[in-house]
């Protein structure tokens, strides 16, 4: 339902975000998407029929217990992402689990789980599974990681800097460091605001990854990129490109 619903306010809202400057690509976004909805609505079904049959902790457990399960996922989860995705981009394997999900060069809603099944099944269920059965991981955390995580993929796969928006009826609040609230700090406090000491991947950063089929390989962390070298900032790109065009 969430890829609906995202796919569905871009496409009413796509004029006033093209106006306000946050399209990333200038390419028209892709409204009739049948091929790639269909195949990630089966893809998210049989994953989360795979996590149905997974034994998991139902037991109680306080809000602590479900914060560090939670931070648990997040931080294992992209570690694992990282390197079995990056692992995905040599030859010997792109072809083979990857090379469907970068049909898509322009991303947009669906595109987040526009996979093959071994590439789901390699990329998430073989980490997630032994998380939730070997550690102390509450199902109320897991619970969280999908209902949470799914739509931000979601979000970094849709083609707009969604992030810079002010959220409504609270956009006019204006908190010193922060500024206006934004998308992006609602985005921060649903993960738990582990990006702040762990750097985020922005929809840019994967947007980037998209077109050149090279660097910001992580999930939602940007820090293994940075320590191994394959970290491309493109704020940072577009700022000194938007100088050197201003100096000529």
């Amino acid at each position: 339902m969430a890829q609906y619903v995202v796919h569905g306010a871009l496409a009413v809202y796509h004029d006033s975000l093209v106006s306000k400057g946050l399209k990333i690509q200038d390419r028209p976004y892709i409204f009739r998407a049948e091929e790639v909805a269909t195949r990630s609505s089966m893809v998210i079904m049989v994953s989360m029929t795979a996590y149905a049959l997974t034994p998991m902790n139902h037991g109680g457990a306080s809000l602590l217990d479900v914060f560090i399960g939670y931070s648990i996922l997040s931080l294992l989860h992209d570690a694992w992402f990282y390197m079995v995705h990056r692992a995905a981009h040599t030859q010997q394997l792109y072809a083979l689990i990857h090379k469907t999900h970068h049909k898509w060069k322009q991303p947009m809603a669906f595109s987040a789980y526009f996979i093959r099944s071994p590439s789901q099944m390699l990329q998430e269920h073989a980490c997630i599974i032994p998380c939730m059965v070997l550690l102390p991981v509450p199902v109320y955390s897991f619970l969280l990681y999908q209902y949470i995580g799914a739509p931000l993929s979601m979000l970094e796969h849709c083609g707009f800097r969604v992030g810079e928006l002010t959220l409504p009826f609270l956009g006019w609040v204006n908190l010193p460091y922060f500024g206006h609230l934004k998308l992006e700090h609602l985005m921060t406090v649903l993960g738990g605001g582990l990006s702040l000491i762990f750097g985020s991947q922005t929809v840019e950063d994967h947007e980037y990854h998209h077109l050149n089929f090279h660097g910001n390989y992580a999930l939602s962390f940007s820090y293994l990129d940075r320590i191994f070298g394959t970290y491309v900032e493109q704020s940072q790109s577009r700022s000194t490109a938007d100088e050197a065009f201003l100096k000529a």
